[in-house]
């Protein structure tokens, strides 16, 4: 289907994710989010993003002299931190799958367990469903996150839902199994050569993990069919899903969080948000 505007070179930098609410821009470079963490002033990478948007490198000394006490920047893939010797590094990564367009059609490509899986899901009546309604694929991705205690703003996932699906940059479906229930969904945003696989959810069941394998085809072959050549996991903590991913054949690609907290702020915030101090951060070294 052809699509009358180009899609965005970064998803998080388009006007309609940032009309969300979520994000504010800084020196019209990358948008970020403004608060507070444990009552101190931040910056961060707004609440649903994988990493910062950003329309060119980050202006770190626009980011010094913010005057925010703490911020914390998750990096586009790839990335590097310019920063100086004040930023601390922790050291993640997604897993992205690459393609040549002549090769033809990728999910033909995915490894021969991934496609019996697809086809088992055929033979036990799941189904794909194309859909615009932001509630289920909300109702699915708050399953899955309260399923791994993982802290969510429904109302903030409810406005960025409503707009993204009316993007005609993204590709969102809901797998349903053979009574109609939903089981599994997923938004697919499409970059200019990328497309990020985001707001994933589903209900535990003996289908969900066909139901996955299903619709993460159906992003790949979106992605494919809109002319791109990478489709992006978007990355994950979680030992198991990570495996998850790997096991379509993604490779892993370095995705930095860089954090800087001002020394009167550490104390408060090394007891009460640790996660900012793991030992997988490293001080930024200059010669």
């Amino acid at each position: 289907m052809p699509h009358l505007s180009e899609p965005p070179p970064s998803w998080y930098a388009d006007p309609i994710w940032l009309s969300g609410g979520a994000s504010f821009e800084l020196d019209g470079q990358f948008s970020m989010a403004r608060g507070s963490i444990k009552g101190i002033g931040a910056l961060f990478t707004p609440p649903g993003a994988l990493h910062i948007g950003w329309n060119r490198e980050p202006n770190w000394n626009a980011l010094d002299q913010s005057g925010f006490p703490c911020v914390i920047l998750d990096l586009p893939p790839g990335m590097t931190c310019e920063g100086d010797s004040s930023w601390s590094i922790q050291q993640r990564h997604t897993r992205q799958l690459h393609w040549n367009l002549e090769d033809g059609d990728p999910v033909n490509q995915l490894p021969n367990h991934r496609l019996k899986q697809i086809r088992k899901g055929d033979r036990n009546g799941l189904r794909l469903e194309l859909t615009d309604d932001a509630e289920r694929i909300l109702e699915l991705h708050q399953a899955a996150r309260q399923r791994k205690n993982l802290n969510s703003n429904v109302s903030v996932t409810r406005a960025q839902l409503e707009k993204i699906l009316e993007s005609p940059h993204q590709t969102a479906g809901v797998v349903l199994d053979q009574n109609d229930r939903d089981v599994a969904s997923a938004v697919f945003l499409h970059e200019k050569g990328r497309t990020i696989y985001a707001f994933g959810g589903q209900r535990r069941s003996k289908e969900s993990a066909w139901a996955s394998v299903i619709l993460i085809a159906a992003g790949l072959r979106s992605a494919y069919q809109r002319g791109n050549t990478c489709f992006d996991f978007g990355g994950s903590m979680d030992p198991g899903v990570d495996q998850f991913y790997a096991e379509f054949g993604a490779q892993p690609v370095p995705k930095l969080r860089c954090i800087r907290i001002a020394r009167w702020a550490r104390p408060w915030l090394r007891l009460t948000r640790p996660d900012l101090f793991d030992s997988n951060s490293s001080s930024r070294q200059h010669p």
